[in-house]
């Protein structure tokens, strides 16, 4: 429509006209393995974050340097550009921020992975214990935004052995090249496990949102949701 603010995913990776090295989202909880899924065969790198972003954004005049100064975008260096100018905020409010730069070439060793723990994850899902899963929402805007948690938390707390962890933690290190968190965001919220990427942790409450979540590229290669759920 001539008059949308908002764009499906899969609309946005299809507009792209060709093959971009980065995708930089200065907008909130973009930061998701299924946001880099869906745009691995248009761009090879995106720096997100994984909660919200403070109104104030990222520092865009710092960000052309980064990206033009050079032989090629230092996305690193605006990653932690980002991060430093929220860390050192006086105020433990303002003092909030997440981001991380993914290989969105490297995903498809998670996503075995993933695929090989649906069961676990789902029975997580489920249960109470998804309550221990490190989320990055407002706990007053759960019913919206509630459906972000941390990717390599959620197989830890799905009871995943210590193999299965490791071979977790080795992939993410090969795909995540750089993330930041502060300890809290916006006082309410405690960052105690941050991979660099989070993940829709499966809701059976949620209907409209879980036949969605069938189309998307990450889920058909891991199976996380299935067409009858």
């Amino acid at each position: 429509a001539s008059n949308a603010e908002e764009i499906e995913l899969q609309d946005f990776a299809e507009v792209i006209p060709f093959h971009l090295d980065f995708l930089i989202f200065d907008c909130c909880l973009m930061g998701c393995v299924e946001v880099a899924y869906e745009l691995k065969d248009k761009c090879d790198k995106i720096c997100a974050s994984q909660t919200e972003i403070l109104s104030e954004g990222m520092d865009y005049r710092k960000m052309a340097e980064y990206v033009f100064s050079g032989e090629e975008a230092d996305l690193e260096a605006i990653a932690q550009d980002y991060y430093m100018k929220y860390a050192e905020k006086s105020d433990d409010t303002s003092r909030s921020a997440t981001v991380s730069v993914v290989d969105c070439r490297k995903l498809d060793a998670v996503a075995e992975i993933i695929k090989k723990n649906t069961a676990s994850i789902k029975t997580l899902a489920d249960g109470l214990d998804r309550v221990k899963v490190q989320a990055y929402f407002q706990k007053s805007l759960a019913r919206n935004h509630g459906i972000f948690f941390d990717l390599e938390d959620i197989v830890i707390k799905s009871g995943a052995d210590e193999s299965t962890i490791n071979e977790l933690k080795d992939a993410m290190e090969n795909c995540i090249i750089c993330r930041y968190a502060t300890p809290t965001f916006l006082t309410y919220l405690k960052i105690e496990h941050h991979s660099g990427l989070s993940m829709y942790l499966p809701d059976p409450a949620r209907e409209i949102l879980n036949k969605y979540y069938v189309t998307l590229k990450w889920n058909k290669a891991t199976g996380l949701i299935t067409d009858k759920e």
